[in-house]
């Protein structure tokens, strides 16, 4: 074909619903010499296929194995905020780019271009790990199952992560206006928030219980999520923190006046967990 010579061949594959089929493929094998050299390339690539140990691919397609398999299936077995995370970027990036793909058909090159596009549309290198982090789950997901030869996501170059501003940190004084203009429980909420460092999620999934004024002490051993409460972000985030004594009157007073009918430290009118967005969005702004 023109200067390369093109591979055409039947390869086995597994149809959505389970039952094998076969389809045709065509591999570019390059600008070759003789046919003789075409012909060690061409059963080079069909190798595997022909001596029975290469495993029938999936034919069904991206979008079919995320609504079929993947989000009934994976997506509940992960975090809450990272099924949130995923479900996000699949709907609005991945299945509009590479949802008509068949999981067999989807080679690094597409995965490296897709995230090359993302680049040039200005999304952060964060946001570009999430992509390709996403995708090298669903592969390799579709790999268990013996659906799959390879992860396609593997090895996929990113660009280097940089700061793209500089870190905002409050100084005394401004922490000290704050308090002095927040009503409760986010003057409490901040005060704790500042002087142990506690992630927004650890603050607002404490409960009365976890706060040792005796010893001097919070324990932390949950996180809370868009008002999901779940484990800390990590285990190594499960742990018991130091509680300065300025902070004891802060609490003290906190405690005695806070709603008894709820066990969490810091609860909403309904007795749930208060919601970051709200304090955030109500308050702090």
């Amino acid at each position: 074909k023109g200067k390369n010579w093109v591979l055409r061949y039947r390869e086995d594959v597994l149809n959505p619903d389970g039952t094998v089929g076969r389809i045709h493929r065509s591999l570019v094998l390059g600008a070759l010499r003789t046919k003789r050299e075409a012909q060690r390339a061409a059963d080079a690539c069909l190798r595997k296929i022909n001596d029975g140990s290469r495993q029938p691919q999936s034919g069904i397609t991206l979008i079919n194995f995320w609504d079929s398999y993947f989000e009934p299936e994976i997506l509940p077995t992960l975090k809450y905020s990272t099924q949130q995370l995923y479900r996000i970027l699949t709907a609005k990036h991945l299945l509009p780019a590479l949802g008509n793909h068949k999981l067999c058909e989807v080679a690094p090159v597409h995965i490296q271009q897709f995230i090359g596009q993302k680049q040039r549309e200005k999304y952060a290198p964060q946001t570009l790990a999430h992509f390709r982090n996403l995708l090298s789950k669903l592969f390799s997901t579709a790999m268990n199952w013996g659906w799959m030869e390879f992860n396609p996501a593997q090895n996929i170059g990113l660009p280097p992560m940089e700061r793209t501003r500089s870190a905002r940190v409050l100084t005394p004084e401004e922490l000290g206006k704050l308090v002095g203009v927040l009503a409760e429980p986010v003057r409490t909420i901040l005060i704790l928030g500042a002087l142990t460092g506690l992630r927004i999620g650890e603050l607002l999934a404490l409960k009365v219980h976890d706060v040792d004024t005796t010893h001097l002490r919070i324990c932390v051993c949950r996180d809370v999520y868009r008002g999901r409460v779940g484990i800390p972000k990590t285990p190594d985030s499960e742990r018991q923190i130091p509680l300065a004594s300025h902070l004891i009157p802060v609490l003290q007073t906190w405690l005695s006046r806070r709603p008894a009918s709820s066990d969490w430290l810091f609860p909403s009118g309904a007795g749930t967990p208060l919601r970051d967005r709200n304090l955030m969005r109500r308050h702090l702004w």
